[in-house]
C-alpha cells in the first residue's frame, strides 16, 4: 500500500481550490481533508472525506481507502478498503488502482486474483505510477522461471518449426502455450503481429500472447509489448507502458530493448 498523494500536498491547494469549486464542494474540502489526514487527526479526515466520497470525489475514495485498509480513526477492513480504491480505481485514479491490485495480489478484502491485480497495475503504470511499476516488476521477478533459459519442449518444436515444418510447429507450441510455456506464448504473438505462416495478422492476439509470456518475465515477450504500445498497434499508443516493458525486457538482457528506452 502506497500513500502517495501526501507527497504532493504543497501543489495541490492552488489545484483544488479550482477543482472543488467546478464539482459543486466547498472549496478546500478535499485539501482540508488531506491536511487533517497529515495531521493524523484522522476522525477529522473521515468526517471531510465520507460525504465527498459518497459525491463520487476519486481523491477523497482513495483516502477512504487508506484510512480502512490501515485502520487509520476506525476499525481496520480491507473489504472497504477495496470498495472505497475501486470507485476512485473507476474513476481513473492511479494511486487507487496501485492499491487496489496489491490488495487483489495478496487477496486482502477480496478473493485472489492475479489477473486483476496485474490489469490494474498495468493501468496505474499506463499514468506512470512509480509505486506500480516496482510493485510489478517485483511480481514479474519473482513470478520468471530460470532466467531466459527456454524449455526443452519449445526447442524441440522451434527445430521442427526451422525444418520448414511450420503448421506442425504452430500447433505445437498452440499446445505448450496452454501449459504455460511462455516462449511459445511470445512465439505466437511474434507470428500474430506479422500475420506469418498462415496466421491472420491480429494486433489482439499479439497482445495477449505476448502479455501472457511477458508476465512470466519472457524478455522476448516483453519486447514485443513495447513495441505493441510503443507504436500504437492495436491500441492506444503510451509511452509509459512501452518504457515499462522495454526497461523489463532490457533487464533480462535484450539489447534490443535497451536501444529501444534511448527512445523513450
Amino acid at each position: 500500500m502506497r500513500i502517495y498523494k501526501i507527497a504532493k500536498l504543497i501543489l495541490l491547494p492552488l489545484f483544488f481550490s479550482v477543482t472543488m469549486t467546478i464539482s459543486g464542494f466547498a472549496q478546500g474540502s478535499v485539501q482540508d481533508g488531506m491536511d487533517a489526514f497529515k495531521a493524523e487527526d484522522y476522525q477529522k479526515a473521515l468526517e471531510i472525506f465520507q460525504p465527498l466520497a459518497t459525491n463520487n470525489d476519486p481523491t477523497s475514495q482513495y483516502f477512504m481507502g487508506i484510512i480502512y485498509e490501515n485502520g487509520y480513526g476506525i476499525d481496520k477492513s480491507y473489504e472497504n478498503a477495496a470498495l472505497w480504491y475501486e470507485k476512485a480505481a473507476d474513476q481513473g485514479d492511479e494511486d487507487a488502482q496501485a492499491n487496489l491490485a496489491e490488495l487483489y495480489q495478496n487477496g486482502k478484502g477480496v478473493k485472489q486474483d492475479m489477473n486483476k491485480a496485474i490489469l490494474l497495475y498495468l493501468k496505474a503504470i499506463s499514468k506512470n505510477s512509480k509505486y506500480a511499476i516496482s510493485q510489478l516488476s517485483t511480481l514479474i521477478k519473482d513470478n520468471s522461471q530460470n532466467g531466459q533459459e527456454k524449455s526443452n519442449a519449445f526447442l524441440m518444436v522451434a527445430e521442427l518449426y526451422r525444418d520448414g515444418k511450420v503448421a506442425e510447429a504452430i500447433d505445437s507450441w498452440k499446445y505448450l502455450e496452454e501449459k504455460g510455456d511462455r516462449d511459445s506464448q511470445a512465439m505466437l504473438g511474434e507470428l500474430y503481429i506479422s500475420g506469418q505462416d498462415g496466421l491472420d495478422q491480429s494486433y489482439q492476439d499479439a497482445l495477449m500472447w505476448y502479455t501472457n509470456a511477458a508476465v512470466q518475465g519472457s524478455a522476448h515477450g516483453q519486447y514485443g509489448l513495447g513495441v505493441i504500445f510503443g507504436n500504437g498497434w492495436g491500441v492506444e499508443r503510451n509511452d509509459n507502458l512501452a518504457r515499462f516493458w522495454f526497461q523489463q525486457s532490457s533487464d533480462n538482457g535484450n539489447k534490443q530493448a535497451t536501444e529501444a528506452l534511448k527512445l523513450f
